[in-house]
């Protein structure tokens, strides 16, 4: 006995990527942030050691979607 403790950790991830045509139409980084949060719930949601990654598509003009990547 080296007089340590194991603690047990687990983690949850969610990120969120930008398509190269939908660059330009996003002003504001809140967007990502709003998709990467939302990546982080789902991957809570799913269990533990999950990773989520969602990715923020152009639908035209300045409309934009998130979609599970």
């Amino acid at each position: 006995e080296s007089g340590r403790l194991a603690l047990p950790l687990t983690t949850s991830a969610g990120a969120a990527t930008l398509d190269v045509d939908t660059a330009s139409v996003i002003t504001s980084p809140a967007l990502l942030i709003r998709a990467a949060d939302r990546a982080l719930y789902a991957a809570k949601e799913a269990g533990r050691n999950t990773v989520r990654l969602f990715r923020v598509k152009s639908t035209g003009g300045s409309q934009t979607r998130t979609e599970a990547a």
